[in-house]
């Protein structure tokens, strides 16, 4: 007769052997619910600014003799461009938005700033029979964005009081190949990034053209704009903290 300890122990190395393959044993792969904590705890963060009249901040400013102490934080364009009004002139814009929304310290996947054409005001161009927007009536309009390095009002910046700002990291834009061209998808990552981890001087965005030749230029709408859909947008990727 077989002893009756042998399918005792026949037993005991059957039941061992089931617990270690069971789906319930706590060595297993992390749980479904587990892995969606994960994947939600690393989903990034977008913050989309879009500010209008109130809360805007934006403008240009003009070289010309009779304006280079004119403000025109009010108006509806934001405009880098040269043109000619008995003399030449030059037009830089400036811009910013609000970053205190976006956590201290922090890592940014991307910026996308999204700039639309405006195509209401004729600004200084009924003498030369051109239609509203941008101009390469002398060749490329090819304009640039730097990082304004010192503080500026909106209500009182001219030229003659102009910030002062730096080419590093500067983003150059392709010139327009039509009037009413939008910038939808401008890549700002530098230049935002740098503006998080420096605030004490980055007051902003400039806007200027590579080649200040006269009768080019590029007009976008501003915060002021009466068309809410049309004024600048930033908007950011998170991807967490340092």
């Amino acid at each position: 007769m077989m002893p009756p300890s042998l399918p005792i122990r026949w037993l005991l190395v059957s039941a061992v052997l089931h617990a270690a393959c069971s789906p319930t044993n706590s060595a297993r792969s992390p749980t479904k619910d587990g892995a969606q904590d994960l994947a939600q705890a690393h989903r990034p963060t977008r913050i989309v600014l879009q500010p209008g009249p109130a809360d805007g901040k934006d403008t240009f400013i003009h070289s010309g003799s009779r304006s280079r102490r004119n403000n025109y934080g009010n108006r509806i364009e934001l405009t880098a461009g040269a043109w000619t009004a008995g003399d030449p002139f030059v037009l830089h814009g400036l811009f910013d938005f609000n970053l205190s929304s976006v956590p201290a310290k922090i890592r940014i996947h991307e910026a996308r700033l999204a700039l639309h054409a405006e195509l209401t005001s004729m600004m200084w161009r009924m003498g030369n029979n051109q239609p509203p927007g941008h101009s390469t009536l002398s060749g490329s309009n090819t304009f640039s964005l730097r990082r304004v390095t010192s503080p500026w009002q909106e209500s009182t910046v001219s030229w003659d009081t102009k910030p002062s700002t730096t080419p590093v990291d500067e983003v150059v834009l392709p010139a327009s190949k039509a009037p009413d061209q939008n910038y939808l998808d401008i890549d700002v990552t530098g230049l935002v990034q740098t503006m998080l981890d420096d605030p004490q001087n980055s007051h902003g965005f400039s806007l200027q053209l590579v080649t200040e030749d006269p009768y080019r230029q590029v007009i976008f709408a501003s915060s002021d704009h009466p068309d809410a859909t049309l004024r600048p947008r930033l908007e950011i990727v998170l991807e967490g903290g340092e």
